[in-house]
């Protein structure tokens, strides 16, 4: 459940930031459209772990170079159709824009990631300010 939950968000946390990023760089796609452009995407990362999941007991330690180049294969596979169904779904005429774009979404999600990191670490704080308020006053 922990795993799906991860992927899911970073999943749905790229997409927001992507949507977010195009819309202002005056990207076509709309938001149900990047989800599934994003999921066709990331077919060929799935099929290449499902791939090294089922071989990895076949492999043995002196083969395991393949194993280092046929995930390095998949990701730069996945890379490619995710930069290209960016910019198809943007309908970008250059690749440069679609690079900024994807660069600028992948900061935005690391932008996301340290204000929702904050905002629990502040939210934690102040129920232990309250929580010890309370103790304070029944004392």
């Amino acid at each position: 459940f922990v795993v799906l939950a991860e992927t899911l968000g970073i999943f749905l946390l790229f997409v927001i930031c992507n949507w977010a990023v195009s819309t202002l760089a005056d990207g076509k796609g709309k938001f149900g459209e990047i989800i599934i452009f994003t999921s066709y995407a990331l077919i060929p990362l799935i099929i290449t772990e499902v791939t090294l999941l089922v071989s990895s007991n076949v492999f043995s330690l002196k083969e395991q170079a393949f194993y280092g180049i046929i995930r390095s294969v998949g990701l730069i596979w996945t890379a490619v159709h995710i930069f290209v169904s960016n910019k198809e779904v943007h309908e970008y005429s250059g690749g440069c824009k679609a690079l900024l774009v994807l660069f600028g979404s992948v900061f935005g999600m690391y932008l996301l990631i340290l204000i929702i990191t904050v905002a629990y670490s502040m939210f934690a704080q102040l129920l232990s300010f309250i929580s010890m308020v309370i103790s304070e006053i029944r004392a």
